[in-house]
């Protein structure tokens, strides 16, 4: 199969129907919006990987789980809606939007790379190029780290991360800032955000 511009992925483990039902819709909308059907990562496809079996770093694995021919992909997490169309897709080894004025401000305490940078990024919706493979596999070797802070710290501090902009990842329920159409609502931080996935997937876009 010839590489398309990007492969979107999502990896959905140990769902519920309701679950099950909510990602599939999701992506079905994310494929009438954008032209792309999502690969959709499940338990079955984990299983035929013996490297991916660290949950809390599976994303870390995402070059295991697709096809030697993608050369770039495009992830969002399941807890995400499709809502438009998403901007041009820069052409970059990573690509991501920021996290909300709080997670910077966390990170800046600790780790000065945040304060040189003015920038964290959230890992729930990214564009990356094959060749951060090596990168990824870094992150992994992190696992004593939360997994968006390994991210973050190996992208930064070796690559010019693309900086995309919120309506590529608007946390509906903890941004501190408005955004009249986001291209991608993440529903994160919500214990359940299954109904409310619900209700935005009925949502005409």
């Amino acid at each position: 199969m010839p590489p398309a511009d990007y492969y979107p992925v999502t990896i959905s483990t140990n769902e519920t129907p309701q679950i099950h039902d909510v990602v599939e819709r999701a992506a079905a909308r994310f494929k009438q919006l954008n032209g792309h059907e999502v690969r959709i990562i499940r338990d079955t496809d984990i299983a035929r990987h013996p490297r991916a079996n660290d949950s809390a770093f599976l994303l870390a694995r995402i070059w295991d789980l697709i096809p030697e021919w993608v050369d770039a992909v495009l992830f969002y997490e399941r807890s995400t809606v499709p809502m438009r169309i998403l901007p041009e897709i820069p052409e970059c080894s990573f690509a991501a939007a920021p996290d909300h004025a709080l997670g910077l401000e966390n990170a800046q305490k600790s780790w000065p790379l945040f304060q040189e940078t003015e920038f964290y990024f959230h890992h729930g919706v990214f564009v990356a190029s094959r060749d951060t493979r090596a990168l990824f596999e870094q992150c992994f070797a992190m696992r004593g780290q939360q997994f968006q802070l390994a991210m973050n710290l190996v992208m930064q501090s070796q690559l010019g991360v693309v900086r995309l902009p919120k309506v590529w990842n608007y946390g509906i329920s903890i941004e501190d800032d408005q955004i009249d159409q986001p291209s991608m609502v993440s529903c994160r931080g919500m214990p359940r955000p299954w109904p409310v996935m619900q209700f935005l997937l009925g949502l005409r876009c």
